[in-house]
């Protein structure tokens, strides 16, 4: 005997909470619905179309990430005058610090300390502890401030 077909394909059962049943009779109240059954067919349907909505927008997004990955990107020639000027400004930068602080270490201590080897350990650290590095810059600005102005209560 064939099986006679029904306008629904699949029947879907489910648990739900008490507070949730409650919702869904409510809602067969104030809108109308003829059972819950039909209140779920609309929350279903209501979920799938609002995905199929998000999901053409990030696909739209995705389109669009990826003309934008395609087309040539501003000039960032490392050649260009004004990136030189930067690279160069920071690198005396760089040097000054390390032949300035090599200096006052070497007053004050007995071992002695080599620039480079302080712009090293000064780089390295930026790269591999930078949240550390953070810190410490903060603590010292911050006693810094306080030795100039001791009267000044600055808290960290």
């Amino acid at each position: 005997m064939p099986k006679e077909e029904s306008p629904f394909s699949e029947r879907v059962g489910a648990r739900i909470s008490p507070e949730l049943k409650t919702r869904i009779q409510q809602a067969i109240d104030t809108h109308g619905y003829d059972s819950e059954a039909d209140v779920v067919r609309a929350a279903l349907w209501l979920y799938v179309e609002q995905n199929e909505q998000v999901e053409n927008e990030l696909n739209q997004i995705n389109q669009q990430n990826e003309a934008l990955a395609d087309t040539p990107k501003p000039s960032a020639i490392p050649n260009e005058p004004r990136h030189d000027r930067i690279e160069w400004a920071l690198t005396v930068i760089v040097i000054l610090v390390s032949i300035v602080g090599s200096k006052i270490l070497n007053a004050v201590r007995e071992e002695k300390v080599k620039p480079a080897d302080l712009a090293d350990e000064a780089i390295q650290e930026a790269v591999y502890n930078w949240s550390i590095l953070w810190k410490k810059l903060r603590i010292a600005r911050l006693t810094s401030l306080h030795l100039s102005d001791p009267t000044d209560d600055i808290k960290p």
